[in-house]
Formats: C-alpha cells, structure tokens, sequence
C-alpha cells in the first residue's frame, strides 16, 4: 500500500509535536508484514526534521526486539544521526546482567557510545513496581540529556503500546484528549521525546529482527498477567485482532481522528476565548458570561477545559470538575459561587463572570467561613465553627475524627454542595421537618454565629446535614448510595 502525501513542511506549522494524523500519511512500502521500516523512518524525517546529518540523539535501548530493531534501522538511515546509546537495568530478573553485558558488546563493535545505570533492588518500593521503574527511567533520560546537551530522546514505542494505552485510558476514564494516546513526539522537560516507530506494529517489528537476523532478549515479566497492561496486550488486543485483523489500525486511525478534531475545535475556541477572557495577572483570569452566551460554544463543556487547561494550565483537570462549572455557569438560579480544582486552583461564579484563581497565602482566609462550591468526596474543607468537614464513600476510624452521621443519596443528588444557610431551609428529622432557625436555637449556637452556618445540599438544593449541627435523616432503599460525614478539630 503506498499513500501519497502533500510535499509541505508540517512540523514548521505545528511546533515541537508531530501530529498523528499527518504520521497516517506517510508514503512507506508495505508487503504483509514485509515494511521498509529504513524508508520509512528516512521519509518521516524528511517531513518532520526530527534530526540532522551527524546530529546526537540518545535513544533508549532495554535489548528487546523493539529497541534493538530501533537501534539497526537508525545505523542505516540517511542523514544519520550520531547515536548514543541509554540503558537500564532494573535488576528484576537474572537475565538483566546478561542483556547489558551483549549490549555492551554490541556497542563496542558497532562504535556506538553506551551508557548504563543500575536501579539498585534495595531502592524497589513494595508496590507499585512498574511506575516506579518508569520514573526512574525518565528522570536518567533527562539526567544524561542535560549532561551531555543533547536535546533529542528517542524509544521504540510502537502500534500495539499505542492501542494498548488507548484501550488502557478508555476503560480507566478520563479526559476525551486522552484517548489520543501516545505521542509521536513531545516536549519532555527540555528536552524532545521522539517515538518514530508508534504506526509500526509489533508483528512487523518481528518481522524486520528476523529478516535481518537481529539479536534481541524477551523480558519473561512482559508474560506476567498480574500486570495491567499485559493482560490488555495478550488478552484484549488478541481478541480485537480476532475480531478484525486489522484493529490496531482502526484504534490508531480512530485516535488520529479524534486528535484531528480536538486540533479543529481548539483552533475555533482561540479567537473567541481570546476576546472574552482577560487575564488579570498571572494567577487570575476572568471570563465575560455575557459574550460567553452569544458563541455557539457555550452549549458545550469544552471551552471551560480549554480556559483551565491551555489558558489558566491548572493542572489535573477531571471532568467531574468541567462540568460542575459547567453546571455553575448555567445555573441562574445560583450567580454567585465556587469550586475547589486543586488546593491552589477555584473557579468562581460571580454574577456574570467567571474567574479562574490560584489562591497565594496573602488571598487565602482559612478562617473566614465560604459558601456556594462544591463539596469532593474524601476531602477535608473548613466551616463555620473553625473545625473540618468531609464526606466520604467508605466508613473512616481514628481517634480524632468525630462521626456526624450518614446520608443516603441518588446518583442525580451529587455532587454535593456547601452553602451559606437561608432562612427557609429545612431539616428532614424522624419526626417531620425543622427549620433551620428552630435548629440553631435548640442546638445553642450564639446569635452572632448563625449568620456564618453553612448547610450541605444535594445537587438539587435539598438540605441533608447542617455540618457541625446535626445530620438529616434520609431514606434507604435499592436507589441510594450511602456517604458518611465527619468532622475534626483543624489542627489534629
């Protein structure tokens, strides 16, 4: 199969990162398993530039079949790079000595720079193994970039790690622009993460190590069920692949497409998020919902992400928290209130604005009580009374922790809310329902406090605790969910 692609320099247009959608197109030779992968990665350079004649890279070599593949084709490709070669050895397996003494070897005889480091077994951590490893490996990457000024870092991620990651993210949940998987190449510290073989499929990888005779080591913990991600690559994939030969095309083309898409959609948001949000100072930016509303975008969720993610970069944006302020935003019932992001990070609703606000120590007020945002399960937040105040999924035990009670909720009733009290609220007990005054008052709370007490609602505005004062009673049956409410002193 040959596909023709347009003689344009794309990576001037796009930056650091190469599109997967325009990787699709790349003239290769493909006969069955049978792929010029030395054509096709001169091609790939030709339109992205990735290096120059003689220009240093270091690529990532562990001795399996996909690194080592990577290793022959980049000793053959024109212009050649000036490779140096990174290994690591995680000390999990016996074998390990001998794939860095060949590794060795094989350096020496083809003159290529090799460096290597032990991640010593005495540093493991009990769980957790696999991430661990990962991250030791990156930072040695960076270690040894910043060492020696080479800016570009190569790896052998292929076809099947992609759709395996695919697979992975979208079972897991999360953000839509996560099921775009891996990158062909990123940003990674100052560095350039270049992965030139993720539309090359692990078949044809085989195919190129015994055609051309390579030499390789298969990692017997890659078999290893217990690990996530196998049971994706000998279960799931091979299922898929049963299903259509060609699945992991359709996976990589389905995430080529929704890349593509994404691409479009922040290109429209640019203009218009531009001339509506104002950027105060470097931890704070406003959001006109008055011209918001006259954008065809502001039915959807997506400008909010783009506000927090491309403008504001607050990090770790879940999407329970873009549609919270989603659901604060479209809300006229409610124009005035907030929603904790991260410890730092709040969107605020205040009439027809919404800002974006990293709180500093001097903006913080710990002590003053807050109203209207929304309360995250398993967390901790301050209250009226000067003590904290969480909800939480499973039973919690600990001397310091006072128990408040439990509450019995519908899914349609989260996410939760913590606002100031109003007069006409009401309290669900086994005899009827009280009113908050009436409350306050046979609860003893002093006069000049009342105005401070805060009420947990449902996401419908139903009163089911006055935290500090007494839970509501709710109904159990097969619809509800049970929460508990606790509280503790702020300074245990």
């Amino acid at each position: 199969m040959v596909v023709a692609v347009a003689e344009v320099n794309i990576a001037s247009k796009v930056g650091m990162r190469t599109p997967v959608f325009f990787i699709l197109n790349i003239d290769i030779e493909i006969t069955g398993d049978n792929v010029n992968l030395v054509n096709r990665l001169e091609k790939l350079n030709q339109q992205f530039q990735w290096w120059q004649e003689q220009e240093p890279l270091l690529v990532a070599v562990s001795t399996g079949v996909d690194s080592m593949v990577l290793l022959d084709v980049l000793q053959k490709v024109i212009p050649r790079p000036k490779l140096t070669v990174l290994h690591v050895n995680h000390e999990l397996r016996d074998e390990s000595i001998h794939e860095a003494a060949f590794l060795t070897k094989y350096c020496d005889e083809h003159q290529i720079d090799l460096i290597k480091i032990n991640w010593k077994l005495a540093d493991h951590p009990d769980t957790g193994v696999e991430n661990a490893g990962r991250e030791f490996r990156y930072a040695f990457f960076n270690q040894e970039a910043n060492r020696l000024g080479i800016d570009k870092i190569l790896t052998a991620h292929h076809q099947n790690d992609q759709a395996e990651t695919i697979l992975m993210k979208l079972t897991r949940g999360g953000a839509l622009a996560e099921l775009t998987g891996i990158q062909f190449d990123r940003s990674f510290k100052s560095h350039q993460l270049i992965r030139p073989f993720l539309s090359t499929s692990k078949q044809q990888l085989r195919h190129y190590a015994t055609t051309h005779q390579l030499t390789w080591f298969e990692d017997v913990t890659n078999n290893d069920l217990s690990i996530t991600r196998n049971r994706y690559r000998h279960q799931a994939l091979p299922w898929l692949q049963q299903q259509n030969p060609r699945a992991l095309d359709h996976i990589t083309d389905y995430a080529a497409q929704l890349e593509r898409t994404l691409s479009d959609l922040e290109g429209l948001m640019q203009p218009i998020m531009a001339q509506i949000t104002t950027k105060i100072d470097d931890n704070q930016w406003r959001v006109s919902l008055t011209e918001l509303t006259k954008s065809p975008l502001a039915a959807t969720s997506s400008w909010i992400r783009y506000l927090l993610e491309k403008m504001a970069q607050v990090p770790d944006v879940k999407e329970i928290q873009v549609l919270a302020i989603w659901q604060l935003v479209v809300n006229d019932n409610k124009t005035t209130g907030y929603i904790q992001l991260t410890d730092d990070w709040q969107a605020v609703r205040e009439y027809d604005y919404l800002k974006i606000t990293k709180m500093t120590k001097q903006s913080r007020s710990e002590d003053k009580p807050v109203s209207d945002f929304m309360v995250k399960l398993n967390q901790w937040f301050p209250i009226w009374s000067g003590e904290l105040f969480g909800v939480f999924e499973t039973p919690q035990s600990g001397a310091q922790l006072t128990y408040a009670g439990q509450i019995n909720l519908k899914a349609n009733q989260l996410p939760l809310w913590l606002r100031l009290a109003a007069k006409q609220d009401k309290l669900a007990l086994k005899t009827g329902h009280q009113s908050l005054r009436r409350l306050l008052i046979n609860q003893k709370v002093a006069r000049d406090e009342r105005s401070n007490v805060q009420v947990l609602v449902t996401n419908d505005d139903q009163v089911v605790a006055v935290p500090g004062v007494k839970t509501a009673v709710t109904i159990i049956d097969s619809n509800t969910h049970p929460y508990y409410l606790y509280h503790q002193r702020k300074d245990q």
